[in-house]
């Protein structure tokens, strides 16, 4: 534990007023130590809260940042999704584009050759 009272020490308060009677000067003893370890949980607990806080903060821009870069490649994949497609069409055309011309080139050998 962090320092402070921990759940056991109230527990060992409660047994010791319960096996000794006390007086009404001790029992005011006991009273301020309870006082003092509530207190010091209220600390541990706004401690912890606040570290809780910055926690959250941390990851939640974590997941921001993340995000970003998910939608960033998302947009680089439908880039290269459409380049493939305009490139295959550019292929598919100059495939078109080069049997045309052998096929201009075999009409005129076969002309040539009568």
């Amino acid at each position: 534990r962090g320092g402070g009272y921990g759940c056991g020490q109230v527990q060992t308060l409660h047994c010791e007023a319960a096996r000794h009677p006390v007086g009404t000067e001790e029992w005011l003893n006991h009273e301020d130590a309870l006082t003092m370890l509530v207190r010091d949980l209220a600390v541990q607990l706004e401690d912890m809260a606040g570290q809780l806080d910055e926690q959250v903060r941390v990851q939640s821009a974590r997941v921001h940042d993340l995000a970003s870069q998910v939608s960033g490649l998302h947009r680089q994949r439908t880039d290269l999704a459409d380049a493939v497609v305009r490139l295959s069409a550019r292929c598919d055309a100059a495939a078109r584009g080069a049997g045309e011309l052998v096929d201009q080139r075999l009409k005129e050998a076969a002309v040539d050759a009568r």
